[in-house]
């Protein structure tokens, strides 16, 4: 019920979802479906959803950073043969997985709020 959505049900919440990121991302849903009925006419009252302070807990160090570069450029996509003498075995190809060149663009240099 809605009478029920408070800080400390939402912390209750947080606390039982277990990742800080996935219960936020889940109680903005709820906030955003709260709006929605309020808009409807459906309720009248103002319903305030708790959502848990958002960030990362850590950044990546140069050498934790300098590692997951190198483990992505080695990575070769694995494919299963499904013809031929080598049926059913698993083959490493010269292909590589897709990247997300739009986050490794935007990447920053600097350690700072708001930045990627």
């Amino acid at each position: 019920m809605l009478v029920e959505v408070n800080a400390n049900s939402c912390a209750k919440y947080v606390k039982a979802r277990g990742r800080r990121g996935g219960a936020r991302r889940d109680l903005k849903d709820l906030r955003a479906a709260i709006n929605h009925h309020a808009r409807e006419g459906l309720h009248r009252g103002l319903v305030r959803v708790a959502l848990p302070a958002k960030g990362r807990d850590r950044w990546l160090t140069r050498s934790e950073a300098a590692a997951l570069l190198w483990a992505c450029r080695r990575y070769r996509e694995v494919q299963t043969q499904h013809r031929g003498a080598l049926k059913n075995r698993k083959i490493e190809t010269d292909k590589r997985p897709g990247t997300r060149a739009g986050a490794i663009a935007s990447a920053s240099p600097y350690r700072e709020d708001g930045r990627s």
